[in-house]
């Protein structure tokens, strides 16, 4: 038994070794399980959301929850992915510019249903994080060819940075990177080896399109900066021959095939939703402040929810500087449009003076991007090639003393400026039906949650566990305000929350919508609710009531 044991240890080690990608695929797991401890021993019932920063209840985070759960039981059902009908009656809500992950969402469906929705939305988010990492780790060495030891750090500075980690508790669909990074990473390998294969141009349509089904703002960010990368690599082309103009035209042409959702989203009738304000923007000094979970967060500048983790730590600046100074003195091929692309992604993100955003607000559908602290993980995705550059230098200086010293002062430097030391999980609202009551609900009719004090987006997380219709009041989509008046003149009690109303008007709301059972979020709440019922069942102090007169 020990013999198999040691041969099959030995077999894994020899296949770490053997394969870097595998390796760093292990090591960043590793550094999750550290990142996300808190998480892995809640898994079932807690996930990570920024309502312990803000107001509580109401994180994104929440809503995000509630859509992975969705789009997993459409596409169970075989439904429309971007109609829910399970809520918001008699309309439904339009999901069509929510922020629904629709590609990594699918893709850990089987996880949801070994392990349950919260768990496998837990593992989608984590897996997303080390994604980021492999995939940046790949980028250096296939593109580069960076040391396993330069590829695999400065692959951990991109994944684990803390935008992706403190995205990860409000805006799941910010954490893409794996995705849009990999679309560069394929677009940039392809020009720096001068090879615009067709397994290349396959690849860099699936990742483009991932994106699309992930994030429409990645990629609608990925549109920009795919386009300053090809305009700045092709002005390249004109002094340094890279291939022939027609190789480098069918590499494209792969990612026409996935155009037409685009193109129909374009012209969809509500456009106009995704409007928005200009939100205010990141100023130099909260780039350069301390993110919100580090243990440097008292020293943060920046008082928006919104830039909490956009931050560029000190030793990423400091390996930066090193490999900058290192490639400039060698006049490395690539420094140059590294630089200028950093540099882009730079301006975009700072937006000085507005001229960027008033240049991309003209875009089709630009007047829905609002927040340009957004392009950081980009500028991050550029600057960090110096990063690594910096890395191999240190590992490859003459004195090993100096070496060591130096890689593990930057190093620890950059563990104390990453670690989330104040991940807190929230727990989420569920509620457990006895199976055999389950078996005899109506599955046909609503459930309207009845909450302690005012409806928040938590309380849409009752929906997961229940696995069953329900009302849902809090916000879900941007949809035409038109159907929201409807709504509130049609049920003013229900969604105008109107505070004189009778029983009888109350129940006759209720039957409109088709709402069978009201779901109290505590006992102090049934008695001084209007309307009596029968209970089915209780959890946790929760009782669910049928008004329907089925029990």
């Amino acid at each position: 038994m020990l013999d198999k044991l040691r041969a099959r240890l030995i077999a894994l080690w020899r296949l770490i070794w053997v394969h870097p990608p595998t390796g760093a695929a292990v090591g960043y797991l590793g550094i999750a399980v550290v990142f996300f401890a808190p998480l892995l021993t809640r898994l079932a019932t807690h996930i990570l959301a920024d309502d312990s920063f803000i107001r509580p209840g109401q994180s994104d985070a929440f809503t995000g929850l509630w859509t992975y759960w969705w789009t997993q039981r459409a596409l169970l059902m075989g439904s429309d992915l971007l109609h829910c009908s399970w809520v918001l009656p008699p309309t439904g809500a339009d999901l069509t510019f929510h922020s629904t992950s629709i590609a990594p969402t699918a893709l850990t469906l089987p996880l949801a249903k070994l392990f349950g929705v919260v768990t496998g939305y837990n593992l989608m988010v984590m897996l997303l994080i080390v994604g980021n990492a492999w995939m940046y780790f790949c980028f250096l060495s296939k593109t580069f060819d960076f040391s396993r030891v330069s590829a695999f750090w400065t692959g951990a500075l991109f994944g684990f940075c803390p935008y992706f980690i403190f995205k990860a508790h409000a805006h799941v669909n910010l954490i893409g990177g794996l995705f849009w990074g990999g679309a560069l990473a394929v677009l940039i390998h392809s020009y720096m080896k001068r090879k615009f294969s067709i397994a290349g141009s396959l690849l860099f349509a699936l990742l483009l399109w991932s994106t699309f089904w992930t994030s429409l703002v990645e990629f609608f960010m990925l549109a920009i900066v795919l386009a300053g990368t090809i305009l700045v690599f092709e002005i390249r082309a004109l002094t340094e021959p890279v291939s022939a103009g027609s190789r480098r035209l069918l590499f494209f042409l792969p990612s026409l095939a996935g155009a037409t959702p685009a193109a129909f989203l374009y012209h969809d009738s509500g456009v106009d939703l995704v409007s928005r304000p200009l939100f205010e923007k990141l100023g130099l000094s909260g780039l350069l402040g301390s993110p919100r979970l580090s243990v440097f967060s008292e020293f943060h500048l920046s008082p928006l929810p919104e830039y909490w983790g956009t931050y560029l730590p000190a030793a990423v600046i400091i390996l930066a500087a090193i490999g900058v100074l290192a490639a400039a003195r060698e006049k490395s091929r690539y420094v140059a449009i590294m630089a200028i692309l950093a540099g882009l992604c730079l301006v975009l993100t700072l937006n000085p003076f507005g001229l960027p955003s008033l240049a991309i607000r003209a875009l089709p559908m630009g007047s829905g991007f609002r927040v340009f602290a957004r392009f950081f993980p980009f500028f991050l995705f550029f600057t960090l090639t110096f990063a690594a550059e910096g890395i191999e230098r240190i590992v490859s200086a003459r004195r090993s003393t100096t070496r060591a010293v130096a890689l593990i002062a930057l190093l620890s430097l950059a563990a104390v400026e990453y670690y989330p030391a104040k991940l807190s999980p929230s727990p989420v609202k569920e509620f457990r039906i006895p199976t055999e009551v389950k078996r005899l609900l109506n599955h046909d009719r609503f459930t309207l949650v009845i909450p302690d004090s005012d409806y928040r987006n938590i309380h849409d997380t009752y929906q997961v566990s229940l696995d069953m219709q329900c009302v849902n009041l809090s916000y879900l989509a941007r949809e035409d305000s038109t159907l929201t008046r409807l709504r509130k003149t049609n049920f003013p009690i229900v969604y105008g929350g109107r505070q004189s109303f009778s029983p009888d008007q109350l129940r006759q709301e209720l039957n409109k919508l088709n709402v069978a059972y009201l779901l109290f979020e505590s006992k102090n709440r049934v008695n001084s609710y209007p309307l009596s019922g029968k209970v089915i069942a209780e959890d946790n102090g929760q009782i669910l009531v049928d008004i329907s007169g089925q029990f």
